[in-house]
C-alpha cells in the first residue's frame, strides 16, 4: 500500500463519509442551498467521491472534467467558496487528520478557486480599481 493521503485518511470508507457529511453540511446551510435546486445529489456525491479520491492519490480514474464548465452561470463568489470550503475543512476535521494533512486539502481546493468562482459585474464603480478613477488636475 503507498502512502498516498488516500490512504493515510482511511481510503474509500473514510473519503466517502467524508463527502457525504460535506454535503449534508453544504445542504443544511440556508445561504447555500440554492446552489443545489435540482441537482442529482445522488450523482454528484458519487461523482465528489471519485473525484476527492481520485485527488487525494486514490485507485480511481479521474475523469476529465472541467469545473469551470460545471460551475458557469451559477454565479458562485468567494463567499460562497469561503464557505462550502469551510463544511468541507469541518468534514475532513472530524475524522482527526493531522494539520499537514487537513492543509494539504485545502490548498488543493484553493487551487481550484479560479475555476469555480465567477467574476462579478455588479457596476461598482471599484470593479475595475483605481485605473479609471477620476483625477484632480486642479492643482496642476
Amino acid at each position: 500500500m503507498t502512502d498516498t493521503l488516500y490512504n493515510k485518511l482511511g481510503g474509500a470508507a473514510t473519503v466517502t463519509s467524508i463527502v457525504r457529511d460535506f454535503y449534508e453540511r453544504v445542504c443544511a446551510d440556508t445561504e447555500l442551498q440554492t446552489y443545489f435546486v435540482g441537482v442529482d445529489m445522488n450523482g454528484l456525491i458519487e461523482h465528489q467521491i471519485d473525484f476527492i479520491s481520485a485527488a487525494l492519490g486514490g485507485p480511481v480514474e479521474r475523469e476529465s472534467f472541467d469545473l469551470e464548465e460545471a460551475h458557469r452561470g451559477l454565479g458562485i463568489d468567494d463567499r460562497a467558496y469561503d464557505m462550502v470550503v469551510g463544511h468541507l475543512a469541518a468534514a475532513v476535521g472530524a475524522f482527526d487528520p493531522s494539520p499537514g494533512d487537513v492543509k494539504t486539502i485545502l490548498d488543493l481546493v484553493e487551487s481550484l478557486r479560479e475555476q469555480v468562482v465567477e467574476p462579478r459585474f455588479d457596476g461598482s464603480s471599484d470593479f475595475l480599481g483605481s485605473a479609471f478613477e477620476e483625477t484632480d488636475d486642479s492643482d496642476s
